[in-house]
């Protein structure tokens, strides 16, 4: 959704005069010179024309979390139990390994798990393909067209790799795809998760215009990155819990104030507890 505070008015100006009024006025942000005798003067509107529903962006995005919660709670949960597991999520997408004979089949006999799905993209000779539900809101379909994922590695959000059906998938956002395809394999996401690389740069060439000049430009952009700030990573590298999880509050209070525990202070367990607490507040 557009930012209509962001909008601003050009003028091209090839008088002296000109440029000067309106560099002078109080609306003024930039001006770019392209020769002595052209410039572009940037001006902040005087009046906002708020037209634009700003607040669907967040209407919506609330909206997708309760399907999204709905659908894993209150269906896939509900009928595989302790027998999935979810790897990844994103706003529209969930990423699960389930422990299953045959997850077609349990679609096939289940109309609880069939009805949420869209089974257009299937071959028209699988059991699950239904024509008519292609494209419907709300619905889900599975990715992989029917294919076997038998590897998944998520580094963090919009990173991850998979092997499909032998091949490789990765999905990089903001790295130019030719790195993508020719530098990034599925085994350095591994290694970048599991041996705590940090993070890997590669050389990304770009053609950016500045001023009406074409230029290369070649930077370093981070390719591997095993930060997630968005979950609290255990030991295990494998497994997240969420900020402010109940099993992780124990160890914090553990951890901050360690003065408490130092020799010379004869505090209780109670009371290095409530000390803290304290502390904290």
């Amino acid at each position: 959704m557009e930012n209509v505070r962001k909008r601003m008015d050009m003028e091209l100006v090839s008088c002296n005069r000109r440029l000067q009024k309106l560099i002078n006025r109080s609306t003024f942000k930039y001006c770019t010179t392209y020769s002595e005798n052209l410039n572009a003067v940037t001006l902040e509107k005087k009046i906002i024309n708020f037209c634009k529903p700003i607040y669907i962006g967040l209407a919506v995005l609330d909206i997708s979390k309760s399907l999204m919660y709905d659908y894993h709670y209150n269906v896939m949960q509900k009928h595989y139990g302790d027998k999935i597991e979810l790897m990844y999520t994103d706003t529209d997408s969930l990423v699960y390994y389930i422990q299953t004979n045959d997850f077609y089949e349990d679609l096939k006999n289940n109309n609880n798990l069939l009805e949420r799905m869209d089974t257009s993209n299937l071959p028209e000779n699988h059991p699950c393909y239904i024509a008519e539900r292609k494209k419907i809101p709300g619905l889900f379909s599975d990715e992989t067209d029917g294919l076997v994922m038998t590897e998944f590695c998520a580094l963090r959000s919009k990173s991850y790799a998979y092997i499909l059906n032998g091949k490789e998938k990765i999905k990089a956002k903001g790295i130019r795809k030719h790195v993508v395809k020719n530098h990034m394999t599925f085994s350095d996401h591994k290694k970048c998760l599991f041996e705590e690389k940090g993070e890997n740069k590669r050389e990304n060439v770009s053609i950016r215009s500045f001023n009406h000049q074409l230029t290369t430009i070649r930077t370093n952009k981070i390719t591997y990155n095993n930060y997630d700030d968005k979950r609290v990573v255990l030991e295990d590298k494998v497994h997240t819990v969420a900020h402010g999880h109940y099993s992780l509050k124990k160890d914090e209070l553990e951890d901050d104030w360690p003065e408490l525990d130092e020799e010379g202070h004869n505090w209780t367990g109670e009371e290095k507890g409530l000390m803290r607490l304290l502390l904290r507040e």
